[in-house]
């Protein structure tokens, strides 16, 4: 099977739910990228600090996206209010 037979084959769309628990598929894509990012501004990776880093970079970032949706939420109730 060649790489053209495996990308012909994805015709149709996925469809990805929006409830509240399809968005905990965020948690694990939020972790990788908290990792791969410190791990590119680093320049000595330490266990502990850098464990350290990733989890508040983690908590950070989830804490701006729900606070982001709040904010959306609010915008959306007020416009269709």
């Amino acid at each position: 099977m060649t790489a053209l037979d495996i990308l012909l084959t994805f015709t149709v769309p996925q469809t990805v739910g929006n409830g509240p628990l399809s968005m905990l598929w965020l948690l694990p894509l939020t972790v990788s990228i908290a990792v791969v990012y410190k791990a590119t501004k680093v320049q000595r990776i330490e266990p502990w600090p850098f464990v350290k880093d990733c989890a508040l970079l983690f908590a950070s970032v989830m804490v701006f996206m729900l606070v982001a949706a709040l904010v959306l939420f609010a915008v959306a109730y007020l416009i269709t209010a």
